[in-house]
């Protein structure tokens, strides 16, 4: 038989016990966290693919602003190599540059090269682009690029076009080059 005393107490210790073991037991799993949950996407099948891959696309942060420039010179009959500045990096920002293209054109037969150098760091890289001929326009051979990139440029350095030709040129076979360069700017802290 107990006493009316000691079993209130019993049962007190009990719930005590219970509450406590409640309480280590919520504490573990918060500290564990929570394991990866499943996550389910609809997707509307194309008619030709069994199996359509999930639609994504690039969101920007709301940092980077749309960037874009283009420059170009004349080349003299006499010069081989061309280079120019097609931007310069403001300061405070980094560009990132996603998409260039080239063009040129020349009398005589030239074959032409084209890059595109930026600085990151204290490196300057040129990245060469694939220059195609596209055939005789009158007399001029046309040449021309168009290349996604992700190329990156430091903030204040100079993007640089370089393009060359047949050395030597041809007498008398001046023409002009050019290149335009997109992207966006991102804040620098």
């Amino acid at each position: 038989m107990l006493k009316s005393g000691g079993w209130v107490q019993r049962v007190g210790v009990c719930c005590a016990m219970l509450l406590l073991a409640l309480v280590c037991v919520e504490v573990g799993l918060a500290g564990a966290g929570q394991g990866p949950t499943d996550v389910i996407v609809t997707n509307t099948p194309l008619p030709i693919f069994t199996n359509t891959p999930l639609p994504v696309r690039e969101v920007a942060t709301p940092a980077s602003q749309p960037f874009q420039a283009t420059a170009g010179e004349l080349v003299g009959s006499a010069e081989t190599i061309k280079e120019f500045t097609v931007t310069t990096v403001p300061a405070g920002k980094r560009l990132v540059i996603e998409h260039a293209t080239a063009g040129g054109f020349f009398g005589g037969g030239n074959k032409l090269t084209a890059s595109i150098t930026t600085t990151v760091g204290s490196t300057s890289i040129a990245h060469q682009l694939v220059m195609v001929e596209q055939g005789a326009i009158a007399d001029p051979v046309v040449f021309a690029a168009a290349q996604t990139m992700r190329l990156y440029a430091d903030p204040g350095t100079v993007v640089k076009a370089t393009f060359g030709r047949t050395d030597p040129p041809p007498p008398g076979t001046s023409g002009g080059v050019g290149m335009t360069i997109s992207g966006y700017l991102v804040d620098v802290p």
